[in-house]
């Protein structure tokens, strides 16, 4: 199969403050996280989760916010890989245990450690947001979980594919994308009111970044998940079985599908409303998510061997 290379009209960088970033996100990892064997450790350092924050966050200078940012990456992907192969009880008393953290209920010493350090994250996050931004991040963390990892797990137990139409709905919520999206919000500030939030333009690109994020996710990870469970719900494959064609061609279509969800994103990112007063926080807001959308070409090439 051709390796494909994906092409973006934004600019590729990197955050100065990488190599430090990388430093305490590898310590908070070894203080943190004590129910891993060192095998596993070893595995989520190479997987160098603090470049993605670097390059997503190319220009962002506030160090306590690209630190937070890289924990909660980490975090949030180690909570995902210890649940998604269970059953969907477990999956829906972890998230109901985080909710509950999250609103206010303290930890005990009965909650896994990763349940356990839900409740830092939140308090972390919060010191850089508002609580408009926190209960919009604890519904996109709450529907990553009901309506994304559940979902999944549905077709990943029944060893089917889902129809591309669904697969577009339950894939970038079950690859914790619209989660992530948040981090950008507070990023330099630029948390705006809900009716400029769910405006349909600013609401369309976050779908189309989420999207995008979850088929760049799906290129690189296709290898290592095309004998798992997680098959059934990789963009490739699930072309692949619907189009009843070869890899490479369900390849090029969904790279095309990709392409055309980019071309939308920039087609609108050039013709954003005026919203006032908000407009440079829309700005800095869409900015981030291009810085998002680039990390494709180099982290997954490049930063992580977590795909290899």
């Amino acid at each position: 199969m051709k390796t494909q290379t994906f092409h973006t009209p934004f600019h590729e960088g990197i955050n100065p403050l990488a190599a430090q970033l990388q430093i305490e996100t590898n310590a908070w990892l070894y203080s943190s996280f004590h129910f891993l064997d060192q095998v596993k450790r070893e595995q989520y350092l190479a997987a160098n989760f603090s470049n993605a924050i670097a390059r997503s966050f190319p220009h962002l200078q506030h160090w306590e916010q690209l630190c937070i940012f890289s924990k909660y990456l980490l975090w949030a992907t180690l909570l995902e890989d210890h649940c998604m192969h269970t059953c969907p009880e477990k999956i829906r008393t972890v998230c109901d245990r985080i909710m509950d953290i999250f609103n206010g209920d303290l930890p005990d010493t009965n909650d896994h450690e990763l349940v356990q350090l839900s409740e830092y994250i939140l308090r972390e996050l919060s010191v850089h947001a508002s609580a408009e931004w926190v209960a919009r991040f604890t519904t996109a963390f709450k529907d990553y979980y009901y309506n994304g990892l559940m979902a999944a797990y549905s077709f990943m137990e029944a060893q089917t594919f889902p129809p591309l139409q669904l697969l577009k709905l339950i894939r970038p919520r079950a690859s914790g994308s619209y989660a992530y999206l948040t981090l950008l919000e507070i990023a330099n500030d630029a948390v705006v009111p809900d009716e400029i939030f769910n405006h349909p333009v600013t609401e369309r690109l976050r779908t189309l970044t989420a999207r995008i994020m979850a088929w760049e996710n799906d290129f690189y990870s296709m290898e290592k998940k095309i004998n798992t469970p997680e098959k059934y719900t990789n963009l490739i494959l699930v072309m692949q079985q619907h189009m009843g064609c070869s890899a490479q061609a369900a390849m090029e279509a969904s790279l095309a599908l990709k392409n055309a969800d980019l071309e939308e994103f920039t087609i609108l990112q050039n013709h954003i409303p005026d919203f006032g007063m908000f407009n440079a926080k829309i700005t800095s807001y869409l900015n981030n998510a291009a810085g998002v959308i680039q990390v494709a070409r180099s982290w997954y090439k490049l930063d992580t061997k977590r795909y290899s």
